[in-house]
């Protein structure tokens, strides 16, 4: 296992995620939780046929959204539409008041995409990646 791997719980999670799901691609760019974001949201879309209220995700994941990827004004539109929530145990769940949820964290991308997608629907896009 990867130095990485060991110290980060998020990166155990994933890769033993990413294992036992032969079939899943696994985003791993600067963008990947964005891209994570999306893929619960078109999920929950494309199952229900509307958008949800909030999304689930690891604490780690949501620090990279809030701090990382997007600035005050693009995270503001975000937030006015869907709600983002740190929970330990969530593996980026897009769900609503109904109790209708979609967990991408086990499901993956859908097979189908919405029109619009999440990214269309939210209007954002994250920021370009940083030289390191």
């Amino acid at each position: 296992m990867s130095r990485t791997a060991q110290a980060c719980p998020v990166a155990k999670h994933l890769i033993a995620f990413a294992k036992r799901s032969p079939k899943y691609t696994m985003p791993n760019g600067h963008d990947k939780n964005w891209i994570r974001l999306c893929g619960a949201i078109d999920g929950f879309r494309v199952r229900y046929g509307r958008w949800p209220d909030r999304v689930r995700m690891f604490p780690i994941c949501l620090d990279d959204i809030r701090n990382c990827l997007f600035t005050p004004a693009d995270l503001a539109a975000i937030v006015a539409k869907v709600k983002l929530i740190a929970d330990d145990g969530a593996e980026t769940i897009a769900e609503d008041d109904t109790g209708a949820s979609y967990n991408y964290g086990k499901e993956g991308f859908p097979t189908n995409r919405p029109k619009p997608g999440a990214a269309e629907w939210l209007g954002v896009k994250p920021k370009p990646e940083q030289a390191a």
